[in-house]
């Protein structure tokens, strides 16, 4: 199992707001889909190369 370390403050960075903006989501919503890209790149995307996923 994977750890991924998350800070709270990412719920007040401009950049998780704009996308939430962006997706026309709630700020939560968007946290939530970073922390899945996030889990899902850990496992299918280990080099961090997502182009070819």
């Amino acid at each position: 199992m994977a750890w991924l370390k998350s800070h709270q403050e990412i719920a007040r960075h401009p950049k998780t707001k704009r996308l939430a903006k962006a997706l026309d989501i709630s700020l939560p919503t968007a946290i939530g889909h970073l922390h899945l890209l996030w889990w899902w790149a850990m496992d299918f995307a280990k080099n961090g190369d997502l182009s070819k996923e």
